[in-house]
């Protein structure tokens, strides 16, 4: 579960210009923090493996350097497998000029 998820420069649609970033907070589905979790960002069209990122011990992570008008994805998963897979899927939109 994601706490919060947000881009900088962006409004509720993800309207950015430049390139931007997108951070969340991992949580279980009972609110706890997933500390130390690996957190992964994907190109949601070609399935390519953009970087790796570790939660901190609130559970917080963040990728930087984001593009407009491309799609990605974001997987976390449970490294002691008692929880399922986290995935979030989103578009980062070009603002209109």
């Amino acid at each position: 579960v994601v706490e919060f998820l947000r881009s900088s420069k962006s409004n509720s649609n993800y309207l950015v210009t430049g390139t931007t970033f997108v951070e969340g907070v991992l949580k279980t589905d009972d609110k706890e923090l997933v500390s130390y979790s690996p957190v992964y960002l994907y190109s949601t069209v070609t399935g390519v493996l953009l970087s790796k990122s570790f939660t901190d011990v609130n559970g917080y992570y963040r990728f930087d350097y984001l593009r407009p008008g491309f799609s990605y994805m974001i997987v976390s998963y449970d490294r002691t497998s008692v929880k399922n897979a986290t995935i979030i899927e989103f578009t980062l939109k070009e603002e209109n000029v």
